[in-house]
């Protein structure tokens, strides 16, 4: 299927900017059985985000701190043809 539910933000990404991203953009397209992956961005870490993901149906497993930002930055936008930063 590739990427859904993309959204850019141009301020501090903070965990109330995250909950609304979850509750407007993310979890309105989540279906029982997917994952979601997240890395360890603060803004993930609030409370209430581990709740709306699960109501949806989706997994959100846990991952290894060190092992986070491998497999969300560099696995993931390895084809990407420049810089990435700032994404949820």
């Amino acid at each position: 299927k590739g990427w859904q539910a993309v959204m850019t933000v141009e301020s501090v990404k903070d965990g109330d900017v995250f909950l609304t991203y979850l509750e407007e953009v993310l979890c309105p397209t989540l279906q029982t059985g997917q994952v979601v992956v997240m890395d360890n961005l603060s803004a993930h870490k609030v409370d209430g985000v581990q709740e709306l993901i699960h109501a949806t149906g989706a997994e959100l497993p846990g991952l290894q701190p060190d092992r986070a930002l491998l497999v969300g930055r560099q696995t993931t936008f390895a084809p990407a043809q420049g810089p990435v930063s700032g994404c949820f």
